[in-house]
């Protein structure tokens, strides 16, 4: 399974970018490319829902951290244990703004 990743239109400045599938050394430039656009365009915050992310290595990790680090950054579950796994693993559970869902991010002031 390859990795998809679509942004959706921007709303009262938050920009939602869904995560599909499986995102490694190749694959993790297509959410870094709509990170790095998003901070380019300034957008106030940007959602990430992982809810659909079955597999993730480190750098997909950086990816986030960069785009943690450029913007206000949440990740939207609920997370598939594998991933889940890995960010507490890594202590980023720590570190990210992570929701129980989609709506629950949408509401995070």
């Amino acid at each position: 399974m390859g990795a998809i990743v679509q942004r959706m239109p921007d709303e009262n400045g938050v920009r939602i970018i869904l995560c599909h599938g499986e995102f490694d050394t190749h694959s993790s430039g297509l959410l870094d490319r709509e990170l790095r656009e998003a901070a380019h365009e300034r957008v106030g915050r940007v959602i990430v829902d992982a809810s659909q992310i079955s597999f993730a290595d480190s750098a997909f990790l950086s990816v986030l951290i960069a785009g943690h680090r450029a913007l206000t950054l949440i990740l939207a579950g609920p997370l598939q244990h594998r991933f889940a796994r890995l960010l507490a693993t890594t202590h980023l559970d720590t570190v990210f703004h992570i929701t129980p869902t989609l709506a629950d991010a949408a509401e995070h002031p």
